[in-house]
């Protein structure tokens, strides 16, 4: 597809509402190419609403998944404890007997 057309695309797409990122993405350019060829669009109050409110869903699901990480790292944590634990007690035992 010729720059040309992918500038048009991204206009149309802009004044659709559709975020720099979201635009890029989909005629495959840079986000900065993006955001260049859509500068001129001036978006209304609605879809600087919408895109605000997508933005922190997103962050949102950002954290949401890093606290899991965190989560599931931790019960692993427990997990290697325990078992290093219950080494440690078998060890001792046979120890003392």
């Amino acid at each position: 597809m010729s720059k040309p057309i992918q500038k048009e695309k991204a206009l149309i797409l802009r004044r659709k509402g559709l975020s720099v990122g979201d635009i890029a993405a989909k005629l495959k350019v840079s986000k900065s190419t993006a955001s260049t060829w859509c500068s001129s669009i001036k978006l209304t109050t609605k879809q600087r609403e919408i895109l605000k409110n997508n933005m922190i869903k997103a962050g949102y699901a950002g954290r949401q998944k890093g606290a899991d990480a965190n989560r599931k790292k931790k019960e692993i944590q427990i997990l290697e404890a325990k078992e290093q634990a219950s080494k440690s007690i078998k060890n001792y035992q046979k120890e003392t007997s």
